[in-house]
């Protein structure tokens, strides 16, 4: 029983490894924009020094809780496999509520970077919850 443990353990050991799991390599930066009730948010990934994004592979934004917008939501959650390579990252716009004093989302963005040298190529999670209000 113990090599089967031994080699499970490895297995998952290796699996972190070889995906590029860890530390991410970028950043996302949350850019607002309102125009009459629409607020615009561009989820921007920004890659450490000697890192450069990676437009390939299958990008995701995930939006799971929103408050003070009018966000189409399926099965609880917004999904966007919309990458745009000049931002680079993703762009979701959105009527505001009339009530609305601030718009909080928490968000899940999934990113791919790469050494300079496209050696080494990884896949960066992100999570976070970004708030914008009138005053900001």
């Amino acid at each position: 029983m113990r090599p089967c443990l031994r080699l499970l353990g490895f297995m998952f050991a290796s699996f972190f490894l070889l995906t590029g799991f860890g530390k991410p390599r970028s950043r996302v930066a949350v850019e607002p924009k309102l125009d009459a009730k629409t607020l615009t948010m561009r989820f921007v990934v920004q890659p450490d020094e000697g890192i450069a994004v990676n437009s390939d592979g299958p990008w995701l934004l995930s939006i799971t809780k929103v408050e003070g917008l009018k966000l189409e939501m399926k099965d609880g959650k917004f999904e966007s496999k919309a990458y745009d390579e000049k931002i680079p990252g993703f762009e979701v716009k959105a009527e505001t509520l009339p009530d609305a004093k601030e718009v909080k989302v928490d968000y899940t963005m999934r990113a791919f970077v790469c050494t300079a040298d496209k050696k080494q190529c990884y896949q960066d999670q992100h999570k976070g919850t970004y708030t914008w209000n009138a005053k900001s």
